[in-house]
Formats: C-alpha cells, structure tokens, sequence
C-alpha cells in the first residue's frame, strides 16, 4: 500500500453574499478555517473573485470588536496567509450578487 501524506489543502473556495448578512454591520459570508491542520503551510496566498468586486477579511471573536486582518483584497490580490480560526469576508463592494471567492496557495 503506497504512503499517503496530507499536507493541508492548497486551495479554499469562500462564498461571500454581495451585501451584509442580516442582523450583522459587516459580515457578508461564514467563518471559514485557515489553520496549519486545514491549510496547506504557506505564507502568502492568491485571492481570486470577479472582476471589479474588494472586500475585507476579518477574524471573528465572540465577545470583543472583530479584527480587521486585510483591506481592499481583489482578484489577484496576494496577501499574507489570514491564519486562525472564525476568517470571513466584510464588506464587499461591487458585487451584484452572491460570489465565489478562490484562495490559493502561492509559493
């Protein structure tokens, strides 16, 4: 039987709604897990959306303000990893409806 090794997943593909989510002032989509176990170790990942839609990236927190973790990300953004648990999009501008969002790996 061959060796298998998993290495976490080099690819992750986050849907966002074009506006926020009820009953939220900036959360326009659920949390999303980018952990060393979930994801692939990188450090700079390739952000990929239709043309002419920016968004936020933050980080949940139950009881305190959410951070704010990366602004204006845009297809072809490359950004830092956003690492941790409770990562979503906020505030996207642009997007006349509901949209995928591909986050990749980038060496």
């Amino acid at each position: 039987m061959p060796d298998f090794k998993y290495d976490g997943f080099t690819e992750v593909v986050m849907v966002s709604q074009k506006d926020k989510l009820n009953g939220e002032d900036h959360r326009s989509s659920g949390n999303y897990l980018f952990t060393k176990e979930a994801f692939a170790p990188c450090n700079k990942v390739k952000w990929s959306c239709p043309a002419g839609i920016s968004f936020c990236v933050k980080r949940d927190h139950k009881a305190a303000k959410d951070d704010v973790v990366l602004e204006g990300v845009c297809d072809g953004s490359i950004t830092k990893l956003p690492a941790g648990e409770g990562i979503y999009i906020a505030d996207p501008v642009g997007a006349s409806e509901s949209f995928s969002i591909k986050v990749t790996k980038f060496e």
